[in-house]
Order: structure tokens, then sequence, then C-alpha cells
């Protein structure tokens, strides 16, 4: 991102070329022991106004020494999402059988058209967003090194995910399946080709996931469960 504030409490983030993106423009809470929804505020509502963005985004990995700072979060109206953080702690069982999962070396129109088909599956909806989200891939993950990985059924990809390797961690992003292909293994397969692209490169890989569904896709596989995430949304004031 353009700019990370570091705070006592973690750090604000913005990015004026991303602004409709709410993981590019927030404030990343670790420390939550003691932090009011006035402090935030203080630091973030202002880089958010500078950045152009419409929404007040708090994201805390500290979820427990948080909860008066979500409580606050609530009586002011915030929607809130939980992400559930798993950890690869056995080994994955051979789920490639039967797909032929390849690295999407050309990230070429094809490739971004197919993204902005697949985008809202993940939740990203509406056309501005997913144009700004193409966006952000394509100049701040792929530089960054993200990779895509994918299945092929009758002449187009029916499954993709995404890996980044980073300061020896693996970290499984943008696993998704088009809904008309789900229920043959695709995702499964391609999180075991992730997986394997880990070895000998990352001494631990991470996912974060929303749904019950694929937490036990993702159990499967090999994944614990290692913590909570949870994220609120306002309006900016």
């Amino acid at each position: 991102m353009q700019r990370v504030v570091e705070m006592p409490w973690g750090a604000v983030v913005t990015d004026p070329r991303f602004p409709l993106i709410h993981d590019a423009n927030y404030a990343r809470v670790d420390d939550g022991r003691g932090l009011t929804l006035t402090a935030v505020r203080e630091a973030l509502v202002p880089a958010l106004r500078r950045a152009g963005a419409s929404h007040f985004h708090v994201a805390t990995f500290d979820p427990t020494e948080s909860k008066p700072l979500l409580d606050e979060l609530e009586r002011a109206g915030a929607k809130f999402t939980y992400l559930t953080s798993m950890r690869l702690e056995a080994s994955v069982p051979d789920a490639m059988a039967g797909h032929d999962v390849r690295e999407v070396r050309d990230l070429d129109d094809r490739f971004w058209r197919e993204q902005r088909i697949a985008l809202p599956e993940l939740g990203v909806r509406t056309p501005e967003v997913i144009e700004q989200f193409v966006a952000w891939q394509q100049q701040v993950m792929v530089p960054f090194g993200k990779r895509w990985f994918a299945v092929e059924a009758g002449g187009r990809r029916a499954g993709f995910g995404a890996l980044l390797l980073h300061d020896g961690v693996g970290y499984v992003d943008d696993v998704v399946t088009l809904p008309e292909e789900r229920g043959r293994g695709i995702a499964s397969a391609i999180v075991a080709r992730i997986v394997d692209e880990c070895a000998g490169r990352s001494d631990d890989v991470l996912l974060l996931t929303e749904e019950h569904g694929p937490i036990a896709l993702y159990e499967r596989l090999g994944f614990r469960e290692a913590g909570l995430v949870a994220g609120a949304l306002l309006p900016l004031p």
C-alpha cells in the first residue's frame, strides 16, 4: 500500500489508487488493549479522507482484547465480518487425482476477464469495485509475487486459487470454483497444488476463510483453526 503509518496499537493503511477497496484503506489493530473508537477515528478518518475512501474499516487480529472497541463499533452500527485463520498442520491427502492443476503463467486479457467473472463469487460484486480490485491485483499483488493456479474444464478455467510466499510463510488466497463446476473436487485439487508449491519454500502455510463449508474442506486437507480476525465496516463519518 502507498501509505502505512505505524501506531502503538497497529497501523493505519491507505492507498488513494484504490479508494473503494476496504482492505487497502483501514485500521489494523494488533493490540486492542484499552483502545477506544475515538482514538481509532482520530488516526484513521483524516487518512481515509486524504485517500478518497468512502468507508471506515477496522480489522483486528486480537478480537478478545479488542472486545470493548468492537462493542463500541457495534453500538455505532458497524457491519461485522469474522474470518477464521487456518494453519496447515497435517499432511495433505492426494486431492489432485483427476484434475490437471496448472500455474497461470500468462496473466493476459483472458485471465483478467475470467477474474472479473469469478470475483463476485468472492464477494466483490459492483463493477466499480471489481475494476479497482483487478487494478490492485495488477499493480500491487502481482509485482509482490502473487501467483495463480487453475483447473480447466470444457475449454475454460473452472476454478482458481492464488499463492503468496513471503518471509517464510505461504498464504493461500482467492480459492474459487465457478458455480456450475462445483462438487467435483476442483478447489481441493487447487489447494493441494498450492501447498505442494510451498514445500521447501515456507515454514508455515496459512489461509483465511469465512464460511463453514470451506472450513470443513480445509480441515480435510490438513488445515486447523488457528485464530479469528474480526472486521468492522461503517460509512465514513
